[in-house]
């Protein structure tokens, strides 16, 4: 079963490299800083799979929910980046971004920093205030089981409700009369 998520880690793998090497080169800081900036990326990247762990199971609840929620907001925040710095790559290519602003650049730093920080917390306020709406589907035309399905629950095989009871809480009705076949739905 493994095997099938390994191209999927491999590829969010490749994302990360991609996010990380950009961040090394956008970000006008001393080596250490970028390091750890770096180092920070990683850390929240592993996070994500730490909840597919039995250690997830042992933690404390307050944890384990800041594990999971930093982990699964570090796949979208990588996948935003990626897109932004996708754009700035062919905005490179096609010669409307500078190649300085691809390279130990405040501005740039700046205004993805900002930009990324804008679209999270608009997205937790939207979140956050969801507006529940009532929704009316019309199908138009009939919406109950045809006459005999095939499957043995058609009307030909159901008893009057009358001769039904409910049965034990959420299970289903029992039936009076005891007939092979019977179903009192």
């Amino acid at each position: 079963m493994l095997y099938r998520f390994i191209p999927i880690i491999l590829f969010l793998v490749g994302l990360l490299v991609y996010v990380g090497w950009h961040v090394w080169a956008v970000v006008p800081l001393p080596i250490w800083a970028k390091w750890t900036l770096v180092g920070i990326g990683l850390l929240c990247f592993a996070l994500e799979f730490v909840g597919f762990t039995p250690l997830m199971d042992r933690l404390p609840l307050g944890i384990a929910s800041a594990v999971y929620n930093i982990g699964n907001k570090t796949l979208i925040i990588l996948c935003y980046m990626v897109m932004a710095f996708l754009l700035l790559d062919l905005g490179r290519l096609v010669h409307l971004v500078p190649r300085t602003m691809l390279h130990d650049s405040l501005p740039t730093s700046v205004v993805m920093t900002v930009l990324m920080a804008i679209i999270f917390v608009y997205a937790g306020i939207h979140y956050n205030n969801k507006k529940r709406v009532a929704i009316d589907l019309d199908s138009g035309g009939r919406t109950q089981r045809p006459p005999d399905a095939g499957d043995g629950f058609g009307p030909a095989h159901r008893l009057p409700q009358q001769a039904c009871r409910p049965g034990p809480v959420g299970g289903p009705y029992q039936c009076r009369e005891a007939r092979p076949g019977a179903d009192c739905r």
